[in-house]
């Protein structure tokens, strides 16, 4: 993991190269377990108004969600980013997506779970401002969009990963303002 941190596309392409199906199916539950870990850790250090009295209930369903449905959707957001770098001129295949994406998400992963409870846990002591819990998670984001747009462009053969990683970034900003809209 430390490899692929410091030189993201040699990370990818070893694991491009090596890895078996089962072992990028780990991966991609393994991330996603440690998804739960920041949901759930961050809630019990700063406790949200919106979970309440049925904050059991809450996180059974972030287990449940994260260990069935999150594996899912890491799937179908390979299918999504593959299809997308196959339109822009990618070369690379399903299998080639799924360990950038995959192997990127579970890299990220404990960096993501650290951010979410140090941010949980300086808003809960009141050593950050409100906001600092969802800023973890959303700075557990930007990482895993800079590990993978260079995952994506050595899967897919592109000399450059600034035109994936700009990809990100507008997709980000539309989701935002999409969310202002609505919000």
């Amino acid at each position: 993991m430390a490899r692929t941190w410091a030189r993201p596309r040699a990370g990818v392409r070893r694991e491009i190269e090596t890895a078996e199906e089962s072992r990028l199916l780990f991966y991609a539950f393994a991330a996603s377990a440690l998804g739960v870990m920041a949901a759930v850790g961050g809630q019990l250090l700063n406790p949200s108004v919106a979970v309440g009295a049925q904050r059991e209930q809450w996180i059974v369903t972030q287990v449940v969600v994260g260990l069935f449905i999150r594996p899912i959707g890491l799937y179908a957001a390979a299918g999504v980013m593959g299809l997308a770098c196959r339109a822009a001129g990618g070369a690379g295949g399903w299998r080639d997506t799924r360990a950038a994406c995959f192997w990127t998400a579970l890299t990220v992963a404990p960096a993501a779970v650290a951010l979410a409870v140090l941010g949980a846990g300086a808003e809960a002591y009141g050593v950050a401002p409100a906001g600092a819990a969802a800023a973890g998670l959303a700075a557990g984001s930007v990482l895993w969009a800079l590990l993978l747009a260079p995952g994506l462009a050595e899967a897919h053969g592109f000399r450059s990963s600034l035109p994936v990683f700009a990809a990100f970034a507008g997709l980000g900003a539309a989701a935002g303002m999409l969310g202002g809209l609505a919000g």
